[in-house]
């Protein structure tokens, strides 16, 4: 549903939340006897997009009600009482009984009231679903979220929970032991790291790029990514769960005369790109990444389905090791048809080649 510009009468946010991971922010509006939950999202181009729920009505709606009108007046648009569940329950919902609950993702907007999961706003909503509510019984109108359902029908529920106690956890302690522990494994292997960038900015979530050099090689990895689960993982696979978490590497062979900087900063970017792009990285994507004049992309090659350069400390999480492995041009204008031609990189995955030569 789109954007209301709300119109005479006094609307109200009783409660708001941003997002600890992405842009975005949620809030709960009260205009035109109606409760809605917003879902506000800037993009990486500074374009803002709203997604709105409704959450129930606060007075009783007939079949005359005329949401068209109301919404040229700028009003947000109740729903007739007849495709609404609960229809005697028209109290006004109290700020300090709510709470906006994010997902591990950082995208999902989960509304409780208490204990109750009474509104959900998912990454997959769109103009034509834009989410779920407990007061809604229909899911025949684009402008009517669906019924919320109940724990056994709608996974939601679960992951809404997980997410509650997922967010109640210190942070602080989980990265420390999560840094040293990883940072460790990764000096026991190449040897001391020559340099530690942080690179969130010195905001929340922590995130380092550690480099090291060793035998002829150099070696980047980020720590951090892997705390938190990518976005929309579970659209596309079946066993999501194997492919949500992601620490990113890189290696090149150190006669090779790069702008390491540069290439350091556009890894940083990548490791981003889940969070500013509600997107996520998996094996044998192709992402930007300009090293030199001929390779100004890079194919992702993960360390669970080639066997290079594992991490123990990973694997037992189930964090995936993307190696980011550049490519050509001519390579790259190959892996952009429909369907695209992955032979050049299935070969380098076969020979498990992840290593820049120029």
């Amino acid at each position: 549903m789109g954007i209301f510009g709300f119109g005479k009468k006094k609307s109200e946010c009783i409660i708001s939340s941003a997002s600890p991971l992405a842009d975005l922010s949620a809030k709960v509006i009260v205009d035109n006897d109606c409760s809605y939950l917003y879902l506000l999202q800037i993009d990486s181009t500074g374009n803002d997009t709203m997604t709105t729920c409704w959450i129930k009505n606060h007075v009783a709606v007939d079949d005359a009600y005329s949401a068209q009108s109301d919404m040229k007046r700028g009003l947000q648009p109740k729903v007739p009482s007849k495709y609404c569940a609960f229809q005697n329950d028209l109290a006004p919902l109290k700020a300090e009984q709510l709470e906006i609950v994010w997902g591990k993702e950082g995208f999902i907007a989960s509304l409780y009231e208490g204990d109750e999961l009474i509104c959900v706003i998912p990454y997959w909503a769109n103009q034509d679903f834009s989410g779920y509510s407990k007061y809604s019984c229909t899911d025949q109108f684009p402008h009517i979220p669906f019924p919320l359902g109940e724990p056994d029908t709608n996974v939601l529920f679960k992951r809404a929970e997980e997410a509650r106690v997922f967010w109640k956890q210190d942070f602080s302690s989980l990265w420390q032991d999560y840094q040293e522990s990883y940072l460790s494994e990764l000096e026991r292997k190449y040897g001391e790291h020559n340099k530690y960038y942080a690179i969130d900015g010195g905001n929340f979530p922590p995130k380092a790029l550690v480099t090291f050099e060793k035998d002829d090689m150099k070696y980047a990895f980020t720590i951090g990514v892997g705390l938190f689960p990518q976005p929309k993982v579970d659209m596309h696979f079946e066993d999501y769960q194997n492919y949500e978490y992601m620490e990113l590497g890189f290696c090149y062979q150190t006669k090779e005369e790069l702008d390491e900087p540069g290439v350091l900063s556009q890894i940083s970017a990548i490791a981003a790109i889940p969070w500013s792009s509600n997107a996520f990285l998996s094996h044998r994507q192709t992402v930007a990444l300009q090293v030199d004049a001929q390779h100004n992309n890079a194919a992702l090659v993960s360390d669970k389905d080639v066997n290079v350069m594992q991490s123990k400390f990973l694997r037992e999480k189930n964090i995936n090791l993307l190696w980011i492995v550049p490519i050509t041009c001519e390579i790259n204008k190959e892996m952009t048809p429909e369907p695209p031609k992955y032979s050049e990189v299935e070969a380098r995955i076969a020979k498990a080649d992840i290593i820049f030569r120029g």
